[in-house]
């Protein structure tokens, strides 16, 4: 896994901006021991090359209080991959749960995250 010295940033539907810091990886075992354990939120993109320099597809949004652990088992590993996830944006949150997850409904209410259940706009 590389960092990519780049940022992503995705607004929620509040108007709030989240700026994430972008990792590539070619498969999702190197996500298992790439982090220290933290909370955050994270976002798995599919990354292309443009002439601009690259896009990203938006694939997963998620939330821990352990990025150490949570690829370990991840229950949508296999549909972020079938989407050619290639990229992650981690968001370093706090260690309060419900602010994450108010954090993480933000986002999904304003972009459309094809792995998520959640209703997205």
């Amino acid at each position: 896994m590389n960092s990519t010295g780049s940022r992503l940033t995705l607004n929620g539907i509040t108007g709030m901006e989240y700026i994430f810091d972008l990792y590539t990886f070619n498969d999702f075992s190197e996500l298992r021991s790439a982090f220290l354990p933290r909370a955050a939120v994270y976002v798995f993109t599919r990354r292309r090359a443009t002439k601009e320099g690259f896009t990203h597809d938006l694939v997963y949004l998620g939330e821990t209080e352990n990025l150490a652990r949570r690829f370990d088992n991840h229950h949508k590993e296999s549909a972020i991959m079938a989407h050619y996830a290639n990229c992650i944006g981690i968001y370093g949150a706090t260690s309060n749960e419900d602010l994450r997850k108010k954090i993480e409904a933000d986002m999904l209410a304003a972009y459309d995250f094809p792995c998520n259940e959640q209703i997205n706009k």
